[in-house]
Formats: C-alpha cells, structure tokens, sequence
C-alpha cells in the first residue's frame, strides 16, 4: 500500500517533502544538532537511521543550547 493510500493528509505536502529530500540529497555537508536530552537523542537517531539507509554521509554535534548555536 502506498503511503499517500494510508496517510492522504500527505499528498498536500507531498511537494514541500520532495523538495526538502532533493535538497538533503544533493547538499555538501549536512550536520544535525541536538540538545542531550532524550527526546531530541531519539529523534536524531530517526534521522541518522534514514540518512545511513539512503547513503547519505552526515556528521552529529550536541550543543547545551540550540538557541546559542544557530
């Protein structure tokens, strides 16, 4: 089953979504911050998880605050 089939309230943002994947795919150098706490630890780890799956070389840095770092 396709998964616009099982989630239709994708197929609105289904463009935005193709965009941002074809912008991380063709990006140079991609980092990912977090905070060490578990939530964001755990969300990081989807990300890192799909990036492996899909080739995509990354590297990770965990900042105190996120607010200081951008």
């Amino acid at each position: 089953m396709e998964p616009l089939q099982l989630f239709p309230f994708l197929s609105e943002i289904k463009p935005h979504l193709d965009n941002l994947y074809d912008t991380i795919i063709s990006a140079k150098s991609i980092t990912l911050v977090a905070e060490p706490k578990l939530e964001q630890l755990i969300s990081l780890s989807l990300l890192e998880s799909s990036l492996i799956d899909n080739g995509v070389t990354y590297k990770r840095m965990l900042v105190n605050d996120i607010d200081e770092f951008i």
